[in-house]
């Protein structure tokens, strides 16, 4: 109910007039001309990386370029048949005692990652600083594609944390191009569904669908909103950042 209620505060900011806030339309529009500004900033260098490289550049990228001082890996147990690195990356809350969400991408994927990377650096640039504290999470895949975010659900055990829902980013995902699936708790997946389309509209093409929950065989518990990357790069920046703020 909790998630409801502040998913609502932010529909209902959205559309009336504030004097003190600015409201989420211009924020969208406010990250629209960013990209028209300085285009795609990660898909090119990220893709010329090797994939066992591919970890110490998100890494470098993430603290040179981002300026983000919360930046950790994960450790695997190589007892249990996995190993690979795992990176994890924070923006703070505007919050205190702010929930968490995610956005997450496999290294195998340099398309995906790199996503990633220019939506944390759309909301650097832009001094946009968002509600829940934004984690971002770059996950080895291994032989289930999904081997790391075993490591980070058991991280989130361990630690007590809990994620309100994760942004999963692909370019490979058997789901169609340019479409959200999300996949939660049948009320509130209808109530994405139902609301944001038209916040999204404006800045192309894009499919809103509610998939199943839990999802099966998928490696974590947390609500997971499924993003499959297309062939127009900036629009697809552009829909992914608007999405990852207005969940946020």
């Amino acid at each position: 109910m909790k998630r409801l209620f502040l998913f609502l505060m932010v529909t209902v900011l959205a559309t009336t007039a504030c004097s003190k806030r600015v409201s989420s339309e211009k924020i969208i529009t406010q990250f629209s001309k960013h990209y028209d500004k300085v285009g795609d900033v990660y898909q090119q260098p990220l893709s010329g990386v090797s994939t066992d490289k591919r970890a110490d550049y998100i890494m470098l990228k993430l603290g040179k370029d981002l300026g983000v001082t919360d930046i950790w890996s994960v450790d695997f147990d190589p007892e249990e048949g996995v190993g690979g690195p795992v990176v994890v990356a924070e923006l703070k809350s505007r919050k205190k005692d702010a929930q968490m969400s995610m956005i997450s991408a496999c290294l195998d994927d340099a398309d995906a990652c790199s996503a990633v990377l220019d939506v944390l650096d759309a909301f650097k640039r832009e001094k946009i600083r968002p509600a829940f504290a934004l984690r971002a999470v770059f996950y080895y895949g291994g032989e289930s594609g999904t081997d790391g975010l075993k490591a980070i659900a058991q991280d989130f055990l361990d630690e007590n944390e809990l994620a309100a829902f994760d942004i999963e980013v692909s370019s490979r995902d058997s789901i169609p191009e340019r479409t959200f699936i999300i996949e939660d708790k049948l009320f509130f997946a209808e109530k994405v569904v139902e609301v944001l389309p038209q916040y999204l509209a404006p800045l192309g093409d894009v499919s809103v669908e509610s998939g199943d929950y839990p999802h099966e065989g998928w490696p974590t518990t947390i609500p997971t909103y499924r993003y499959r990357l297309g062939s127009d790069r900036l629009t697809d920046l552009k829909l992914l950042t608007a999405f990852t703020f207005l969940l946020d």
